[in-house]
C-alpha cells in the first residue's frame, strides 16, 4: 500500500494520490459481500429487546424475591410498595449505568489507539462476546425467582470489561472508514448509521409480539441474536488493518499500556497545527451538543406526552419507533442523494442539518395536538446525518492509521453524555412543568444553534487556509512494545 498522501491545505483533507490507492486490504477487496451492517443491526436489535423489558423484569424480581409477594399479585400491590419497588430500580439502573458507560470510556482510550495497529476486528468480537455473556448470565438469573435482583448488577460486569456499545461504536466507523474512499465513507457511514437505527426499530416492534413469553425468555432471544452476530464476525468479517509481519514483530500486543493513552492525545492535538486542533475540538464540541440534544429529548418525551396528553406507554412507544425510522431514512437517503450523487460537501450537509435542528422543536413548543410530535420527528429528517459527517470529515484530517485514536476520544464522549444530558433535560422540564411544559423543548433549539454556531466556524476554518499549515506527520507512530 502505498502511503505516500498529501494534504491538500485548501481543503484540510487528506486525499489519496489516485483513486486505485485505496485502504482496504485484500481480503476484504476480495470479498466485498462481507458487510459490518448486519452485526450492527442484529446487536442494536437484541439490546432493544433487552432495554424494552428490563426495568419490568427488575421490579418483577424485586417483588418476588426481596418483598416475597407471589409474582401474579406484583402487578395490583398498594402504592407504598410500588414506590419502594421504584426506588430499589431507579438506583439499579444508576448504578448499572455508571458500570456500563464508565468503565467502556476508560477502556476506549486504551483500546483505539491500539486498534490502529492491531485491526478493528478484535475490538468488535470483545464486545460481542461480553454482550453475550451479559444477555445468557440475565437469562439464568431471571429464571431463578428467588435470587434477589442486587446480584443482577454482576450481569452487567462482562459486557462492561468487554467496551460494550462504546467498543461496538468504535470499531464499527473505524472499520467502515478503513474500507472506503473519500468519495463513498459519507454514504457508506450513514448506511451504518442507519442500519443501527433500523436495528432499535425492529426491536421495538418486536416487543408487542413477545409480550406472552417471560422475561428470561427474551433475554435469551437477546443473547441468541447476539451470539449469531459473533459467529458472522468471527467467520466472515474480515480485519480491515493488515500489518507486514515484521512491523507486527515491533509493535505490543498489550493494549492497556499508558503509551497508548500518550499517543491519542498526541496525535489529536500535540501533532496538530493549531488550527487543526481548533478543527478537531468543534467537531467533536458538535457531536457532544448532538448527542446532548437527541438523548436529554428522549430522556423526558415520555413523561412530557403522559403528562400532556394523557398518553400511554403504547402511544410513547409508537412516536419512538416512527422517530427512529425517519432517523434511519434521514441517515441513508440523506447521504446517499447529497454526498453520493450529488457530491454535496459534508461540512455544508451539515450545516443544513444543523438548521434543521433547530426548527425541528417549534411545532412541539407551540402545538398542544399528538399530531405536532410526529410533525417534528418528520421535520427532524436529517438530523441523524451529524454523526456520521462529522466523522467523515474528521477522518480526511488524521492519517488513516490514526483513525482509532480520534475516533476512541468521540466514542468515549458520547457514551457520558447520555448521563448528563438527562440529568440537565429533567432539571429543566422539573422547573418549568407547571408554567410552560413545552419550555424544555427551547432547549432542543438552542442546542441545534449551538451546532449551527460551531459548524459556522468550521466552514470559516475550512474556506480561509493559514499559509503555515503544515502536514500532519504520515509515518505510522512507533508503539513501544
Amino acid at each position: 500500500m502505498n502511503s505516500n498522501k498529501e494534504f491538500d491545505n485548501e481543503t484540510h483533507y487528506f486525499e489519496q494520490n489516485n483513486d486505485e490507492d485505496t485502504l482496504i486490504p485484500p481480503e476484504v477487496t476480495r470479498r466485498k459481500f462481507h458487510l459490518i451492517e448486519p452485526v450492527i443491526f442484529f446487536v442494536l436489535m437484541a439490546t432493544s429487546l433487552f432495554e424494552a423489558v428490563l426495568q419490568n423484569a427488575i421490579e418483577l424480581q424485586y417483588c418476588s424475591s426481596v418483598l416475597n409477594i407471589p409474582q401474579s399479585q406484583c402487578s395490583n400491590t398498594t402504592t407504598e410498595i410500588e414506590n419502594q419497588i421504584q426506588r430499589f430500580t431507579t438506583v439499579f439502573q444508576t448504578v448499572r449505568s455508571v458500570f456500563e458507560v464508565g468503565i467502556p470510556c476508560i477502556l476506549s482510550f486504551f483500546a483505539g489507539p491500539w486498534s490502529d495497529t492491531h485491526g478493528r476486528k478484535p475490538l468488535l468480537l470483545a464486545s460481542l462476546i461480553g454482550y453475550f455473556i451479559s444477555y445468557a448470565l440475565w437469562t439464568w438469573g431471571t429464571s431463578l425467582t428467588s435470587l434477589p435482583p442486587h446480584y443482577f448488577i454482576l450481569f452487567s460486569i462482562p459486557s462492561s470489561l468487554c467496551g460494550g456499545f462504546t467498543l461496538l461504536i468504535l470499531s464499527s466507523f473505524c472499520y467502515v472508514c478503513d474500507i472506503t474512499t473519500i468519495h463513498n465513507r459519507s454514504h457508506r457511514l450513514g448506511l451504518l448509521q442507519a442500519f443501527l437505527y433500523m436495528g432499535a426499530f425492529i426491536g421495538i416492534k418486536l416487543i408487542p409480539s413477545l409480550n406472552n413469553y417471560s422475561y428470561s425468555v427474551i433475554f435469551a432471544i437477546s443473547a441468541s441474536i447476539v451470539y449469531m452476530s459473533l459467529m458472522y464476525t468471527y467467520f466472515f468479517v474480515h480485519d480491515s488493518i493488515q500489518l507486514p509481519q515484521s512491523e507486527r514483530m515491533l509493535v505490543s500486543r498489550n493494549p492497556f499500556k499508558l503509551s497508548n493513552v500518550k499517543n491519542l492525545f498526541e496525535s489529536c492535538y500535540s501533532k496538530q497545527t493549531p488550527k487543526n486542533r481548533l478543527i478537531i475540538s468543534i467537531t467533536i464540541m458538535v457531536m457532544t451538543a448532538s448527542m446532548i440534544q437527541y438523548t436529554g429529548e428522549s430522556s423526558i418525551m415520555y413523561f412530557f406526552m403522559q403528562r400532556i396528553f394523557k398518553s400511554t406507554l403504547d402511544e410513547y412507544t409508537n412516536l419512538l419507533s416512527f422517530g427512529i425510522l425517519i432517523n434511519a431514512v434521514g441517515s441513508f437517503g440523506g447521504t446517499l442523494l447529497f454526498s453520493r450523487i450529488l457530491k454535496c460537501d459534508d461540512l455544508y450537509l451539515l450545516c443544513v442539518s444543523a438548521f434543521i435542528r433547530i426548527i425541528a422543536p417549534f411545532p412541539i413548543i407551540f402545538g398542544w395536538e399528538i399530531w405536532h410530535l410526529y410533525f417534528s420527528k418528520l421535520l427532524g429528517i436529517t438530523t441523524g446525518l451529524i454523526g456520521p459527517l462529522c466523522r467523515s470529515f474528521l477522518s480526511r484530517m488524521i492519517p488513516p492509521d490514526e483513525l482509532g485514536k480520534i475516533f476512541s476520544l468521540i466514542a468515549s464522549t458520547e457514551s457520558s453524555m447520555p448521563m448528563f444530558a438527562t440529568f440537565f433535560y429533567s432539571i429543566t422540564y422539573n422547573i418549568t412543568i407547571n408554567s410552560y411544559p413545552t419550555a424544555v423543548f427551547m432547549l432542543s433549539a438552542f442546542f441545534g444553534l449551538l451546532i449551527l454556531f460551531f459548524l459556522i466556524l468550521l466552514v470559516e476554518l475550512y474556506l480561509h487556509p493559514v499559509s503555515n499549515l503544515s502536514t500532519v506527520t504520515q509515518e505510522r507512530p512507533t508503539i513501544n512494545p
